[in-house]
Formats: structure tokens, sequence, C-alpha cells
């Protein structure tokens, strides 16, 4: 076989009987990578393409082609491996060869890309892990209307990826120093999957543009949106990303799915569902996030100081589609160290997750929202531990509905707060409808429920919540307690192991023990009880809270107040009676009980004839300033008729 030196060469050697195969020793000097065998077609017509067909001179017909199979070597066409002249031309030669073929691309070596290499078709480029490199600040776009593509194997280092199709896959790649965005989607982007990659120190390009580029993934903002189904992001390893957030989805993403990804010491946000349609749908599952907004703590200044925007997950400021919930749930992710809310969006589903130290740093790194989960629609079976304020949390001036919290676990906060705080801002009566609490175990904060008592309640329960080292079980903006006079139930909820508590014990004949609002002040260890001392404003009060009961015939049920307490002052407890529909009733009756012991705790027992199906409590001291009343326990029972 005659061996030949190079591509200049072979295009000066004219074929000759007998030497049909030559074999060329390199695309321009001896074993550059272009070597190969070439076959003389003499009924070839193509056009010379730099790699694997070459014309002699002006011959026509006739082409040396280049004997191969598998996969095409951008060396073939004169690339530089080690990084020292751009092939961006190459590159878009090259893939322009592999749509006629079809095959695949690959490279060993570092590849310099400085300008826009187009994949316009279903191309795949194959890289070995660690061993083929991109860099310069090049991009590699799937351009709109490309029918796709893969890119597999390759190291981007600066260069990146833009993808303004549908079926992409881009896996096994590491993106690395990247001052923009490492793989951006526009347009509709349909089964598209970005798996098993690693991002490592990806920018913005300046702080301007904090906010739009230096994302690991970032599915943009467009005007109309763009649309994506099937859009997938799984097994990818996202560290040291220095921009608002690390996978940034907007616009109608259906059937998105973001699993089994670890996402750790970011500067924004981990996952951030922003402007996107409420009528998107998918998931957001088992995956891992740590030290999210850490970076922050590099002494980056403006514009993105402090703790805000270092959620895990965030979902806000949507557009388009029917709300209030987005279809979109999150489930099993391992959230830790967090320096603003662990989840915040109207999710329709967040649940087993595990949510640990959301405001992490609040001294530091102040933020207005440092709980554990903010918003969603069904809230489940979540592990929170140390919230920085509340462990779930909702505040909106409107009404709040649809709110549905169960077995969630939520203990040891940062500060006192509340376990749960479902809370309107606004200044005029609003309601709280279609809620349910129940099953939720709170340990250690102030409040285990908080809900404001001026509003109207529909279809609210609360049941079956155990409050644990909690200083009171339900309160609300006036006081303490629960108001449920327009419409609700409370059932079977217990507060362990400090003042306020499911009341326990022996009831008495005939009576029936009241499960609801007025609670049972306990003191295990007999050294600490609730004292409350009466003010100039207003009586000293312990608790507020209220009931509801079925219709009733008025004059013969009863309830039975038994009060241990001892002071200085006198022991107030105070009726008010409302209507069916939440409004005022003219009636109110008060029992003050004087002369009280101010040296031994003694009972007091209150019988009360109950006249409406809504009434509310208050229990403290209706005494001068500066007396005070000590209570050892709160007891109350319901009974149908007086006992014998």
């Amino acid at each position: 076989m005659t061996t030949i030196a190079n591509y200049a060469a072979l295009r000066s050697y004219a074929y000759t009987p007998g030497n049909e195969s030559v074999f060329v020793e390199g695309y321009s000097t001896t074993g550059d990578g272009g070597q190969g065998t070439f076959n003389w077609d003499p009924s070839g017509t193509e056009a010379d393409n730099d790699g694997t067909i070459i014309i002699v001179g002006s011959t026509t017909p006739g082409r040396w082609k280049r004997l191969y199979s598998g996969s095409i070597d951008l060396r073939w066409f004169g690339a530089k491996n080690d990084g020292s002249a751009d092939v961006t031309s190459i590159l878009n030669n090259v893939i322009a060869f592999a749509d006629t073929v079809p095959s695949a691309i690959s490279f060993i070596g570092s590849y310099l890309v400085n300008g826009t290499v187009n994949i316009n078709n279903a191309v795949t480029l194959e890289g070995v892990s660690n061993q083929s490199v991109i860099t310069g600040t090049g991009v590699l776009s799937f351009s709109s209307g490309s029918t796709g593509g893969t890119i597999c194997g390759v190291t981007f280092t600066g260069a990146r990826i833009a993808i303004n199709c549908s079926d992409v896959t881009i896996c096994n790649c590491i993106f690395n120093s990247i001052n923009d965005n490492a793989i951006k989607l526009t347009g509709t982007n349909n089964n598209v999957l970005i798996l098993t990659n690693t991002f490592t120190n990806i920018n913005p390009t300046s702080d301007a543009t904090f906010n739009s580029t230096g994302r690991a993934v970032y599915k943009t903002v467009t005007n109309p949106q763009g649309t994506s189904d099937q859009l997938r992001i799984i097994n990818n390893l996202i560290d040291g990303i220095n921009s608002g957030s690390c996978i940034f989805i907007s616009g109608l993403s259906t059937n998105i799915l973001i699993t089994a990804n670890i996402i750790k010491n970011t500067m924004g946000q981990g996952v951030e569902f922003y402007m996107a349609s409420y009528d998107s749908t998918g998931r957001v599952l088992n995956n891992q996030f740590y030290g999210i907004g850490k970076g922050r703590m590099s002494g980056v200044t403006s514009p993105y100081i402090g703790g805000k925007g270092c959620n895990a997950i965030y979902a806000g400021q949507y557009q388009g589609g029917t709300g209030p919930f987005i279809g979109i749930d999150v489930a099993g992710n391992h959230i830790d160290l967090c320096y603003e809310n662990g989840i915040e969006g109207a999710f329709n589903l967040i649940s087993n997750n595990y949510v640990k130290d959301t405001g992490y740093d609040l001294i530091n790194f102040p933020t207005e929202s440092p709980e554990g989960i903010y918003d969603g629609h069904i809230i489940t079976n979540n592990t929170i531990i140390n919230p920085g304020k509340n462990g779930i949390y909702y505040a909106t001036a409107g009404s709040i509905t649809d709110r549905i919290i169960t077995d969630n676990y939520i203990f040891n906060p940062k500060g006192t707060d509340s376990g749960i705080n479902l809370l309107i801002t606004g200044s005029t009566k609003a309601t709280y409808s279609n809620c349910q609490i129940e099953g939720n175990i709170i340990d250690g904060f102030d409040n285990a429920i908080y809900l404001r008592n001026l509003e109207l309640y529909q279809n609210v329960g609360l049941s079956s919540n155990e409050g644990v080292n909690c200083n009171y079980f339900f309160k609300d903006a006036a006081g303490f307690g629960l108001d449920l006079r327009n419409e609700g139930s409370i059932a079977t909820n217990i507060l362990q192991n400090q003042l306020f508590s499911q009341w326990t014990g022996t009831v008495p004949d005939n009576w029936t023990l009241l499960n609801g609002t007025i609670l049972k002040v306990t003191d295990a260890d007999n050294d600490v009880v609730p004292k409350i001392t009466a003010t100039d404003a207003f009586h000293g009060r312990l608790v507020q809270g209220s009931m509801s009961f079925p219709t009733l015939v008025t004059g013969n049920r009863f309830l039975l107040f038994q009060i241990t307490a001892m002071g200085s002052a006198d022991l107030l407890l105070r009726i008010t009676v409302y209507n069916s529909d939440g409004t005022l009733s003219s009636t109110v009756s008060s029992f003050v009980t004087s002369g009280i012991s101010s040296t031994a705790y003694t009972v007091y027992n209150c019988l009360y004839n109950i006249p409406s199906t809504h009434i509310q409590i208050e229990i403290g001291t209706s005494g001068v300033s500066g007396t005070w009343v000590q209570f050892k326990n709160i007891q109350t029972y319901f009974v149908d008729k007086l006992p014998h």
C-alpha cells in the first residue's frame, strides 16, 4: 500500500490502476490524528469535506474516500486537540457531514471553541470522560428546527450548550468555570434529558445579569413563554453555582422530572420555578440539597446580599394557567443548611421531605422568611428540624383556603414562633376555609398552631395533633386559643410536657370530657406554673379561645369549669356569645371569684348554661394593676344535664 504524507499530498496524488488504497500519515503532519486509509472511488462526485472525502485537483468523477466504521474523529478534519487553535468552523463542517451519514462524532483532547457551533440534526457528540474537553467562550447550539441530538462524555470549560428544540440528551458531561448559563433552553423543549452531569463554578456574566445567567440549567423566560414536556434533570452533581439559582424553569412545563440530583454550596436557590404557569405539572423528587445560599459567605456584595433568594426549592411570580396551586409535587427531598426557606411555593403536594437548618445564619444573612416550608396545598409527612422561624408558614392579606397539613414532625426551632402558622395579615375580616390540620407532632415552639382569631372559619378541622414542650397549643393574634365560632371542629389534640395540655384525670359522673379549646394547665415538676399580672390597659389574660357546638336547645346543656389557682387578684371567667353567622351577640356573661387564696392552690368551679352554639371564653384576672393570678389547672367538662 502506498504511503502519503498528508492531505495536501493526497490532493495531488492521481489514481493509477493498482493503487486503489493508500495510507495517509496525518492531516498535516505524521501522527496528528488525521492518519488513515483512503480508497479510490472512480464514480464519486461529492464535495471535498477535508476529512473523509478528498478531491484530486479538478478530477471529476473520482474521489479519495476514508475507510472507517463507527464514529467520526474531529482530528480527521484538521482539528487541533491541544487547545491551540479555534475549531469552531471545523466542528460545524464535521456536524454538517455527520448529518448526512449519520454518525457520531468522537474526540479526545482539548478543543478550543470561541464561536457558535450549530447542531441542526440528530447528531451525537461523544467524548471520553475527563479526556475530551471543549474550552473557550463558544456555544454548542441545538437550533430551532433541529431534530435534536446527544452530547455525552464531554468536559466544557468556559464553553456551554444552548437548546432551542426538542429530543436532546446531555449526559455524563462536566461543566466547569463557565461565566454564563451552562445549559440554556429556549422555545419549545420536549423530551430533553439532562443526565449524570457535573456542574461546578458556574458564574453570572456580571452582577447585572445575576438573575439571568450563571445557572447550571436555565429554561428562559420568553414572550410568549416557551413550553416543555418531559424535561428530565436526573442524577446530576451541582456544586458551586454563583448566581440566582442552580436550576431555573419558567413558562409552561408538563411532566417535568427533577430527581436524584445533588445540589450544594450555592449562591442562590437550588431549584427555581419563576414566572411558571399554574398548569405546569411534574415532580421534584429525592434530591439532596446542602448549603443553599452558603456561597453568599464568600463576600460577594450587591446586588445579592443577605439571605434572600436562598430556598432549596422555590416557585413564585406565577404567569398563566389556573391557580391557586401549581401542579408540581415536591417529595422525598433532603434539605440541610439553607439560608432562607427550605421549600417555598404554591406546590400541589409537599410530602416526605427532610428539611433541616433553615434560616441558617440570620445574624449575618437576615431574611424575613426562614421557615421550613412556606405555602403549599397538601403538606404531609415532612420532617422539619431547626427552622429559623415557623415550621410551616403561609401569610396573605386575603382568605386562606384549601390547606391540608397532616402528619408532619416539626421540632427544635431556632426561635420561639409557631410550628404551624397560617396568617391572615389584612385589616379586614377574611375566611379560613377547607383547611385541615391533623396528626402533626410539634416540639419546642412557643405556639404549636397559630391562626388569627378575628377571621371566619368554614370547614376547618384540627384533630389528633400533638404538641411537645410548647407553651401554647393554639394561639391567635389577640390572645391564646382558637376561634371556630363560624364553622369547624377540634378533637383529640394533645400538648405534652409543658403548661397547656389535653385534659386528663377522672371524669365526674354524668359528665363528658370536652375536647377543644379550653386547656388544662399542667406542671409535672411543680416548679413552673403560668402567672399573669393585671395591667391598667386590660385584665391579664391567660387563655382565650372559642367553642362551636352542634345545634342544641338552650337551657339544658352546661359547661363546668374547674380552675385551680391562687393569687392576689380576682379570678375572671368571661363568656362572650356569638350568633351562628359569627356576629357578636348582646349577651356577655362574666363570673368573678373574689378573694382567692394567695398562698395555696384552690379549686374553683363555675357552671355555665350554654345559650348558643358559638361562644368565646377568656380566663384571667379582673384585679387592679399589679395584682396577679397563678394557675395550676384549667379543666372543662360538657354535660347535657345537671349531675345528681
